[in-house]
């Protein structure tokens, strides 16, 4: 997948603003709660292999209880040194309604 972002997208926060600097990987899934281990097994998959991220964007269409997000969050960071931001499906609502993001496009190349 390529991103195609503007170098600096005005007012932007969150996954889109962080998505313009720094080397990441999205990872999702439509399993229902719980997703800890879910999510812990694909950090420990990305962050073994490949180019090194800095950031890992994981995309839930259930609901990640807060406090299980900060526990992963500080897991992503203590074990793997990475940001984990963890999108669930009110998460994405809200960074949908965000200022800017009208002029972030995302290409699919085709193989």
């Amino acid at each position: 997948m390529q991103r195609l972002l503007e170098p600096k997208l005005p007012g932007a926060g969150g996954f889109i603003g962080g998505a313009t600097t720094r080397p990441w990987v999205m990872a999702a899934s439509v399993r229902k709660a719980p997703l800890d281990q879910k999510i812990r097994t694909d950090l420990r998959l990305i962050c073994s292999k490949g180019t090194p991220v800095e950031r890992v964007a994981f995309f839930a269409a259930y609901e990640v209880p807060v406090a299980n997000r900060h526990g992963l969050q500080e897991h992503a960071r203590g074990t793997h040194g990475v940001d984990l931001e963890i999108l669930d499906g009110q998460a994405v609502s809200h960074s949908l309604s965000q200022a800017g993001l009208p002029n972030a496009t995302w290409t699919f190349p085709q193989r």
